[in-house]
């Protein structure tokens, strides 16, 4: 958590003439205007200011993904810095990895961001959209199409289960047995499992009926419920649906058949064609880089629009590098042509028809207002369009490195507050805040720290807000994952007053060189309860399982339990010695292991419920590998300290011969 007086020292941002001047120039709506002196780190921490003062979404054109990605995550700092914008609001628009005609389908992952974000764009949810000239540049279907990908649950109303799966299956969900992963879900009998992406945890939604009782989080290891809900959202995770209609738009157009094929030949339908569409129609299948014909679909082809309209027309539109985008926007062209070429589908499927091409869209940003940002200024004078530009100049440039010394950012630290600057120093993790605030204690100089982890009941011997505050001059750590710094100069209002000469954000790599400010995603083992369920559609009453308390027992099937107008509870049913019955909840699957023997084995024997037999031959199996380790260790401990035998070199054996 970003502590207020942060905020309140980077809001001196907004105390400037060129500031002032984007201001009005956003809030007017009119024209372009390109802006200049702002490095990637300054560019990424206007940004949030420069989206409140458009009151309007915002849409940056950037390069490519890579430019796209580490945008976004600079911005998302900025966000949480300044509070201009909500972080969840700054959204990106990922281009495809792979180019169409080469038969290849996009990466899942980028599916799932470009369906995540289009829904949010439909819903008025995007304040800022990061997007590479390729992904601006595609055709897309209209609103309505996107704005019904997701399914917004809630208690109380009424669904099919059968059609909600068969909704989240057309969209990118994979139906499994135990739902562990984002984008799976399951649905046995009245209960509905579906692991949501940007979700903490899966949801269970528990129906009476048609209608939704209950909705609850669980937990994907152990499979048991948590707290309830009272709504849920299921994102999409690919913005093509699998539906018919799609696929027997795109194979009529691949075949030129039907009235795709009619259109592209010109003239009516005729009725042959028809005819034939219709006994083709369960013909029509995915293959792969099927999701980059999706355009031609009638729906999208008769729209024909683009993220610029899907926006809306009062969107305000950023240009990054715009030399950059324009030179990248070339090649990526040229290598869709070539492709085409290549494939030999010829009129069928023309580039033209899955996108707009970069001179067109180049046209069209002429009537949406914006900027262009250019770090240098540098204009070419026989670009016409931009050097009619007005220009506004920012004053702002990287930040010192010390390369792991210490010492020489101590004086550097000491010179800055000399001259009244302001001066924040990132840490991208709770432990280099830590470690960031013990070096300035321990050279007696003053800080403050402007983060606050959110730990109720913990205490910290770091967790004040502040050590010898109160001079603004007094350095601030603050927690954000912000890799290079910047130092913005001259903070003077429009009547000549400064609040601050100087303002120095210190990077987390302007300390350290091989600085980490990424977060790594956390990998997900497989549970338990997902590798018993595997083997559980093999699994026959009469088989043998093991329980991880009371040991083996023989499956006896299933039961379903009905009693006082409750959901149907699924147990399973185990016998042990003595004809002995104990039913497990499917919910306890963990519980359960299937038993393992060579086929011609003898059968086992069944344990006795309430007996300690079951602990006991754990106990002597866990006493007998501990015994074989010790004796591993010893052996191989005797091996490694054995003298050999010292033989004479090379050249000894050859004198000697």
């Amino acid at each position: 958590m970003i502590l207020p007086f942060v905020r309140e020292l980077l809001a001196d941002l907004e105390n400037s003439v060129p500031f002032e001047r984007v201001r009005r120039h956003l809030s007017g709506g009119a024209g372009r205007r390109r802006v200049s002196g702002l490095t990637f780190t300054a560019r990424a921490l206007y940004l949030p200011f420069f989206v409140r003062a458009a009151n309007a979404p915002c849409l940056i054109v950037v390069a490519d993904n890579k430019a796209a990605e580490a945008l976004h995550a600079a911005v998302l700092s900025s966000c949480e810095l300044t509070g201009a914008v909500a972080a969840e609001s700054v959204l990106r628009f990922p281009a495809h990895d792979v180019l169409p005609f080469e038969n290849l389908s996009p990466h899942s992952e980028i599916q799932e961001a470009r369906a995540a974000t289009l829904w949010k764009i439909t819903t008025g949810a995007a304040r800022l959209v990061i997007a590479p000239i390729e992904a601006a540049c595609m055709r897309l279907f209209p609103r309505d199409h996107y704005a019904g990908l997701a399914l917004h649950l809630k208690r109380g109303e009424e669904y099919l289960p059968d059609m909600l799966v068969e909704h989240l299956l057309s969209v990118g969900y994979t139906q499994v047995d135990v739902v562990e992963m984002p984008g799976q879900v399951t649905l046995r009998g009245g209960i509905l499992d579906a692991y949501s992406p940007e979700m903490d945890r899966p949801v269970r939604v528990d129906f009476f009926g048609d209608e939704i009782e209950s909705i609850r989080r669980f937990d994907p290891d152990t499979q048991r419920s948590a707290s309830t809900l009272d709504e849920a959202l299921l994102l999409p995770l690919t913005e093509t649906p699998v539906t018919e209609n799609i696929l027997t738009a795109i194979n009529a157009r691949l075949t030129r058949s039907g009235l795709a094929g009619a259109q592209l030949e010109g003239g009516e339908e005729p009725s042959e064609l028809r005819i034939r569409v219709a006994t083709r129609a369960g013909e029509a299948t995915v293959f792969p880089g099927w999701e980059f014909f999706a355009p031609v679909a009638p729906a999208a082809a008769q729209a024909r629009i683009t993220l610029l309209d899907l926006l809306g027309p009062g969107t305000r539109v950023f240009l990054d590098e715009p030399a950059m985008v324009k030179n990248q926007g070339e090649r990526w062209w040229n290598k869709v042509e070539q492709r085409h070429d290549r494939s030999g589908i010829g009129s069928l499927v023309r580039p033209e028809d899955i996108y707009v091409s970069p001179w067109d869209f180049s046209d069209s940003l002429r009537k949406f207002s914006g900027l262009e940002f250019d770090q240098l200024g540098t204009v070419d004078v026989l670009d016409a369009d931009r050097s009619e530009l007005s220009e506004i100049d920012f004053a702002t440039r990287p930040t010192q490195r010390f390369h792991g010394s210490i010492p020489a950012l101590i004086d550097a630290i000491h010179g800055l507050m000399n001259q009244d600057a302001r001066i924040l120093i990132a840490a991208p993790n709770q432990g280099e805040v830590e470690r960031l605030a013990g070096l300035l204690q321990e050279y007696q100089l003053p800080y403050r720290l402007g983060s606050r982890t959110q730990a109720p009941g913990s205490s910290n011997v770091y967790s004040e807000s502040s050590y010898l505050a109160g001079d603004l001059r007094t350095p601030v750590v603050v927690k954000t994952a912000i890799a290079n710094g910047v130092q913005v100069l001259d903070l003077r209002d429009a009547d000549g007053r400064a609040t601050a000469r100087q303002l120095f954000l210190f990077g987390a790599q302007d300390l350290t060189d091989d600085a980490d400010v990424q977060a790594r995603p956390v990998s997900r083992n497989k549970s338990k309860t997902a590798a018993f369920v595997s083997d559980f559609r093999d699994l026959g009453v009469g088989d043998y399982v093991v329980h991880v308390e009371h040991g083996i027992a023989r499956y006896c099937g299933l039961r379903v339990i009905e009693e006082n107008g409750q959901p149907p509870l699924e147990l399973m049913i185990l016998e042990f010695a003595d004809e002995a019955k104990l039913y497990i909840p499917l919910t306890r699957l963990d519980l359960i292991q299937k038993y393992r023997s060579t086929d011609t084995g003898p059968a086992p024997q069944l344990n006795k419920l309430g007996t300690q037999a079951w602990q006991k031959t754990k106990a002597r199996v866990k006493k007998a590998m501990a015994d074989m380790s010790g004796e591993l260790l010893q052996l191989y401990a005797q091996r490694k300290a054995a003298l050999g035998t010292a033989f004479l070199a090379r050249q000894q054996y050859a004198a000697r011969v």
